[in-house]
């Protein structure tokens, strides 16, 4: 014989959802896609910090490098703007 508890009332475990990750009341936190999406743009932000972000500060884009922090466009405008002379760039 099962045994139903009122409403309001969880067993004290948690829910299974299949997919994702849940919270103490049985909702689902996340699914497998949205953690999917989070890591991939975790690690793309990092690859531009490192590539066009450092290129941005070479040039002499100091401004665009630290608001680039925030909105990341702005390290790829950065990157594609000619030198200013007083960055850290070779002259060759």
């Amino acid at each position: 014989m099962s045994r139903t508890l009122p409403p309001g009332v969880s067993s004290g475990g948690r829910a299974q959802v299949s997919g994702g990750l849940t919270g103490p009341k049985g909702r689902q936190l996340m699914s497998g896609m949205q953690w999917f999406l989070g890591t991939v743009l975790a690690v793309l932000y990092l690859v531009f910090i490192f590539t066009v972000g450092l290129m941005t500060f070479r040039k002499g884009h100091y401004v665009l490098g630290v608001l680039g922090i925030f909105v990341p466009l702005l390290w790829l405008i950065g990157a594609f703007l000619p030198d200013r002379g007083g960055g850290m760039t070779p002259e060759i």
